[in-house]
């Protein structure tokens, strides 16, 4: 027994048993059992079975057996050794014709042992998992059901498969590819013989390119055994282990795949150089069996945005913490279909294959990011995480490695030329021949001040509006728009709410906005009299005309923040505007600075004025 499953089941208690097996005959005696039912069962075992059935589920019990229907199982109340009733499930595996009897044979299950059985042997699954993840062999499996033969690694504890077909197409490919050198032949039929006669043990190697399916040769060691105890679908499985020639001719362990080698020291992904070998073998396995065309296949280029101003901000021991959380989410959205690896401070690449359509990517995407948001923004509340990413399609965008990594380069600049956060998917009708563009415009970030900086511009602009009264408003409003970087400031004034102040660059600029008082307009505004809109597109649909007007002026995104005089009534209203592609993702931190300014002047400008 292995240490693990000496925690499964104590020591002290030998005879709890959470599933045994066990067959009745037509009376329902018990004809046998193995092992653990008797431990189970106990001294009940002498006793027709439905004896020790609950009285209020014998019934149901009796015509579950009786009646050789499509009920395969159900949960009933038993009699244990020692342990009084327990709640089994009780599953019929077969009935079978012995002579004159019928036997029913049964699988017998606790269902709370079971249950904390399940926990236990999970973990200790992922366990031996995370043991091969480090492993740089890979395995193989012979479902002798089925006949399927599978050839696979694995990475982020699932198994990612090289080859799965059946046994049979799978010899007679690797024979008509040349996949095996010919001095190995007589040892590559030996293999096939070992594993079709399911022997139990077998040792043998190969010189072949099985592995890398005919980019290379190399000598690989193979052992295997067959597995049909305890297992519902018997197979014969094996490890292969990759070596190299040293220069006495003799074959040693390769290094070539070894994890820790071809890793990231900080996030444990793959790193630049094995990331990019292992996608590069991947489109080339693509190109030689021909199997890209309706499959979807995509490549990933992605940064964390402003993350030197993270570093510079918040220190790089946070910085360290993002990049950690950025790997282990992109680590999960590619379990299982794909890869991971690092090829930067703060850049990924991700390959995703068999991805079921665009739509399901989108969500992928959607889902990371969101949760990325999330649990930074609980390690850190003034820190809002956004990531920029490029994507191309193999077979779409083309079906090198090169050519699909420098589309899905210039997607990220695309991206962060749009204003960041978010991604972009190649298509050439957009976004036009990216190939024949020497550079991509790159879009500047906003200027970045912690939280804290931007509370005290507030204050600081506030304490000169109330030093110098309303002379200097039109220098705080300046210095708010450079050091926020707003590139438009409009305020409106008086029943009509007309526009008496506008700065920026405004195409047709609106005269009045009483529209905000309409009832369908001013729901959008919170409790503190703010409308927040981080996309003017957001808009369309409710204020379709308001959101043409504010296109025509290259608005993009915008805050409105609403002055109420002591009877509740608006008497006036500041607009915050960003033009252009680059939409804003407002900030807490930036909705609370300019709140705070806004009724700091209007407060100064209402005392300056009861003083005149």
């Amino acid at each position: 027994m292995r240490p693990e499953e000496e925690n499964i089941v104590e020591k002290s208690d030998y005879n709890v048993v959470a599933e045994a097996e066990f067959t009745l005959d037509g009376l329902n005696y018990i004809i046998t059992g193995d092992e653990r039912f008797y431990r189970m069962i106990g001294e009940f075992s002498f006793f027709s079975f439905d004896k020790i059935v609950h009285d209020d589920d014998r019934a149901n019990f009796l015509e579950f057996v009786k009646h050789d229907n499509e009920e395969k199982d159900i949960f009933i109340r038993c009699k244990i050794r020692d342990r009084g009733y327990r709640l089994l499930h009780l599953i019929k595996l077969e009935t079978r014709r012995v002579g004159d009897d019928t036997l029913n044979c049964f699988r017998l299950q606790d269902v709370i042992l079971v249950c904390q059985k399940y926990r236990k042997y999970f973990d200790i699954v992922k366990k031996y998992r995370s043991f091969m993840d480090i492993l740089p062999n890979k395995f193989f499996d012979l479902n002798l059901k089925t006949g399927i033969f599978t050839l696979y690694y694995y990475n982020n504890h699932k198994a990612q498969p090289i080859v799965r077909t059946h046994f049979d197409e799978w010899k007679k490919y690797v024979v008509e590819k040349k996949q095996i050198d010919e001095k190995s032949m007589k040892n590559f039929n030996m293999l096939c013989e070992c594993i079709e006669n399911e022997m139990e043990n077998f040792s043998i190697t190969l010189n072949c390119s099985i592995l890398t399916n005919g980019v290379r040769m190399e000598h690989i060691s193979i052992k295997g055994q067959t597995l049909k105890e305890s297992v519902e679908d018997p197979l014969v499985l094996g490890v292969i282990t990759q070596e190299r020639a040293n220069n006495n001719n003799s074959f040693i362990i390769s290094q070539t795949d070894n994890p820790e080698a071809g890793r990231d020291s900080g996030t444990g992904l793959l790193n630049k150089k094995t990331v990019t070998d292992k996608i590069i073998e991947r489109f080339n396995q693509l190109k030689e069996e021909k199997i890209g065309q309706g499959r979807n296949v995509y490549l990933l280029v992605l940064d964390i945005d402003n993350f030197k101003q993270v570093n510079d901000n918040y220190g790089h021991y946070f910085g360290d913490e993002v990049i950690k959380h950025f790997a282990k989410r992109l680590s999960y959205m590619a379990e299982g279909k794909g890869l991971v690896g690092r090829i930067g401070g703060d850049e990924f690449i991700v390959y995703l294959d068999n991805i079921k359509d665009e739509e399901e990517l989108r969500i992928m995407l959607k889902s990371m990011r969101l949760r990325l948001k999330l649990e930074l923004k609980e390690k850190n509340p003034d820190y809002l995480f956004s990531t920029s990413i490029g994507i191309s399609r193999y077979g779409v965008d083309g079906t090198d490695f090169e050519t699909l990594f420098k589309i899905s380069d210039a997607c990220l600049y695309i991206a962060k030329d749009k204003g960041k956060d978010r991604f972009i998917i190649y298509d050439i009708a957009k976004h036009g021949n990216l190939l024949k563009n020497d550079t991509i415009k790159v879009a500047r970030g906003n200027d970045f001040l912690k939280p804290i900086d931007k509370y005290e511009l507030a204050t600081k602009l506030v304490m000169k509006a109330c030093k110098e009264g309303t002379s200097c408003m039109v220098d705080i409003i300046k210095e708010l728009g450079d050091k926020l970087n707003l590139h438009g400031i409009r305020v409106f004034v008086g029943d009509d709410l007309k526009r008496v102040y506008s700065s920026g660059h405004y195409i047709k600029d609106l005269d009045e906005a009483s529209y905000i008082n309409s009832p369908e307009y001013s729901v959008h505004f919170d409790e503190h009299d703010m409308y927040v809109v981080n996309n003017v597109a957001a808009i369309y649909m409710i204020h379709p005309e308001l959101a043409s007007k504010f296109k025509d002026d290259n608005i993009c995104s915008f805050i409105q923040a609403k002055v109420r005089d002591d009877k509740g009534k608006c008497v006036a209203m500041m607009q915050f505007d960003i033009f252009g592609e680059n939409r804003r993702k407002w900030s807490n931190a930036d909705i609370c600075t300019l709140r705070m300014l806004v009724l700091g002047l209007t407060n100064i400008a209402g005392e300056y004025d009861c003083k005149k």
